[in-house]
């Protein structure tokens, strides 16, 4: 079965919001290495592997040094989205990727970062199934007694999303929206420092 037999009538765009600075880490996160793959890789890797129709990443700090990354190896990556808003905080990166979205007549949305390596091809794919019995509801992951992301928005939800500002993220729009959670213990680990590479 074909991505688009899959799909039917919808167009999914997924998007990796990896335009943040790295302040905690010390580095470009994205390019830090977690069993043998920078996370940028790990998390390309996985939404390519999902039954999406286009996939951008939204580059912002270091964006030329991930670039030239991108490159330099033998991995697929996503189209790239710059956000020259990128100091405002992640609300730029979503506002980049909701835009492109709406602009490519999507009819929804995957919002995922590439700092929860436990994200596999599967849980995605489990929120693509989910909104196939609610078109209309946003499907969000459950983990540490919250929802959030990944997160897959509904047409519908775009214009909320472009009204987000600052250093925040689709939590509020998804809480104050009907949503539908999928259980994701592994959502709450995630990488903000070097050590928790070693995990």
């Amino acid at each position: 079965m074909t991505d688009e037999q899959e799909l039917g009538s919808r167009k999914v765009v997924g998007a990796i919001l990896a335009a943040g600075s790295s302040s905690r880490f010390g580095s470009a996160k994205q390019l830090a290495i977690k069993d043998g793959q920078t996370l940028l890789a790990r998390a390309s890797e996985t939404l390519l592997a999902t039954a999406i129709n286009q996939a951008i990443v939204v580059l912002g700090c270091h964006s030329a040094l991930i670039k030239e990354s991108m490159t330099a190896g033998k991995n697929k990556y996503p189209e790239i989205v710059e956000n020259n808003d990128w100091p405002e905080g992640i609300a730029s990166s979503i506002r980049c990727a909701t835009a492109y979205a709406a602009g490519n007549q999507a009819s929804h949305l995957l919002l995922m970062v590439c700092d929860q390596p436990l994200v596999t091809p599967e849980l995605l794919n489990q929120l693509l199934a989910a909104s196939y019995h609610q078109p209309e509801a946003i499907i969000a992951c459950n983990y540490a007694d919250s929802v959030g992301i990944p997160a897959l928005f509904p047409q519908s939800s775009f214009a909320q999303l472009l009204t987000l500002c600052g250093d925040k993220g689709a939590k509020s729009i998804i809480c104050q929206g009907h949503y539908v959670s999928i259980d994701f213990a592994g959502g709450a680990v995630d990488i903000d420092r070097p050590a928790d590479l070693q995990d």
